[in-house]
């Protein structure tokens, strides 16, 4: 914050650098997300669909009630039981078929696993926006990966400002030196 005060007290007369740097102090730093925090998103997310369903739920259902004959021996057992239950976070989502006007699209998990994959290929090779196109044109309902897709367009747009930013400082900083 000391740095961007300075800049903004030095180029006070520049409103597309004071602008700029204005956009860098509002940002909260902990909301942007590393790539290698979208990598791991992206690596989370392609081993939950690769994973057979009922071995991951019966790998992570940590149930205290696993003999059913505790459910039943009480009343506060079998509400607990109930609150776990309603309370636990697996998700089954129905892929559905989607119409367009070219026609009946079927989606797939295995296309699913494509396009996360090449989404994650192209992170991998530091082309981050054609990571999020990928992804966004794909057919997913998945709040996870709009919640990537956010994650990784505030990042683009952070370094994009201060890419600007820094072509902008030198070319000032150029000039003054000519």
């Amino acid at each position: 914050d000391t740095e961007l005060e300075r800049l903004i007290s030095r180029f006070n007369n520049q409103p597309d650098i004071k602008a700029l740097i204005i956009f860098l102090q509002d940002i909260e730093l902990n909301e942007i997300k590393k790539e290698s925090d979208l990598l791991d998103a992206i690596n989370s997310k392609i081993n939950f669909y690769q994973e057979d369903l009922y071995d991951y739920i019966d790998s992570n259902f940590n149930n205290e009630f696993s003999n059913q004959e505790d459910i039943f021996k009480s009343k506060e057992n079998f509400l607990n039981y109930l609150k776990e239950l309603f309370n636990s976070t697996y998700k089954i989502t129905k892929i559905k078929e989607t119409e367009s006007e070219y026609g009946v699209q079927h989606v797939n998990e295995s296309k699913l696993v494509e396009s996360l994959i090449l989404a994650k290929e192209y992170l991998i090779l530091g082309d981050l926006n054609k990571s999020v196109q990928v992804l966004s044109e794909s057919f997913f309902n998945d709040n996870a990966i709009d919640k990537w897709i956010t994650d990784a367009k505030n990042l683009i747009k952070t370094r994009e400002k201060l890419k600007t930013l820094e072509v902008k400082l030198l070319n000032d900083i150029g000039s003054e030196v000519d």
